[in-house]
């Protein structure tokens, strides 16, 4: 068996555009000294597959933010399962920002290869992953617009989708929540929530950033603004101050996070996948399950060479 398996997801957009062999060309000098590494592109299925059954050092992912949580997902459920490497081959690559990762995959691989494994937590929004965030109210419908301005087969579908986009975030209606927060039950309306894998500050750029990733709690946002111009300081605060150091946001934090619909289907993103669900929605924090690269002491490292 191989050191290291590389799983590229042949449907995300950046892995189908570049092509599988043009990726494994890139990567593979990287595992030279090393160990041996093996390439499988496919789809989602085949990649879970793979991974279910890898028991070597550590699994590679080639795709966006719900490639890397679903992976994350299979190997959470392992036993002595292999540390995960996420690389950076998505839109919002949330996951590898947080890790300190770099965004060309070819650096970003090199020191993973080279760091010692941290523990960080997971998040289980029912049966599925989630390693970031899940976001409700009018974010998420504004996502499921973008997918499908992202694969609109004509001009005028494109256009159709752009103009939705536009109403949700101009409309901006709240909506009826009720929230069971370790058994304790919160009903509220509004426009936006936010249950994040530890806390959001300002990031480096234009990305939030969550700097504890192993804190062991759901952390709650809920906006209790209204309107057009509350979303636009969501936005302001996220790329200022954080959600952490926002005014406007109700913060909670849990061990387990209800979310029941009022009268309306609920819309969210999980991990920056749009969805809807007329049930209730559950999410579980699981601390200090799964393996990564700790990039923060390879940066150290590399600091300390260089000087």
């Amino acid at each position: 068996m191989s050191d290291y398996l590389v799983l590229i997801n042949s449907k995300s957009g950046r892995a189908k555009e570049l092509g599988a062999e043009a990726i494994e060309a890139d990567l593979r000098p990287a595992f030279a000294s090393h160990g041996d590494a093996r390439f499988l592109s496919g789809a989602f299925t085949e990649l879970a597959e793979a991974a279910q059954g890898f028991g070597g050092k550590a699994v590679v992912t080639v795709g966006g933010d719900g490639t890397i949580g679903g992976i994350a997902g299979v190997l959470q459920k392992r036993q002595q399962a292999p540390m995960l490497i996420p690389l950076p081959y998505g839109t919002a690559n949330l996951v590898p920002l947080d890790l300190d990762m770099p965004l060309d995959a070819d650096v970003a691989l090199k020191r993973s290869l080279a760091a010692p494994p941290r523990k960080i937590d997971l998040v289980r929004m029912g049966e599925r992953a989630m390693l970031h965030s899940a976001l409700f109210g009018t974010f998420a419908e504004m996502a499921e617009d973008r997918e499908e301005l992202r694969h609109a087969p004509t001009f005028g579908d494109a256009l159709g989708a752009a103009t939705t986009m536009i109403e949700h975030f101009l409309s901006a209606q709240s909506d009826a929540y009720r929230f069971t927060l370790d058994g304790e039950v919160i009903e509220t309306e509004t426009s936006a929530v936010f249950i994040v894998n530890g806390p959001v500050w300002a990031g480096k750029g234009v990305a939030p950033r969550r700097n504890k990733l192993d804190g062991g709690k759901l952390i709650v946002y809920v906006s209790q603004q209204r309107g057009l111009l509350g979303l636009m300081q969501h936005i302001l605060d996220g790329l200022t101050v954080g959600l952490e150091g926002s005014d406007d946001l109700q913060r909670y934090e849990a061990d387990e996070v209800l979310v029941e619909p009022m009268g309306k289907e609920l819309h969210y993103t999980l991990d920056g996948e749009p969805g809807t669900s007329r049930e209730a929605i559950s999410f579980t924090i699981h601390p200090r399950c799964l393996t990564v690269p700790d990039l923060r002491k390879a940066e150290v490292a590399q600091g300390e060479q260089a000087g």
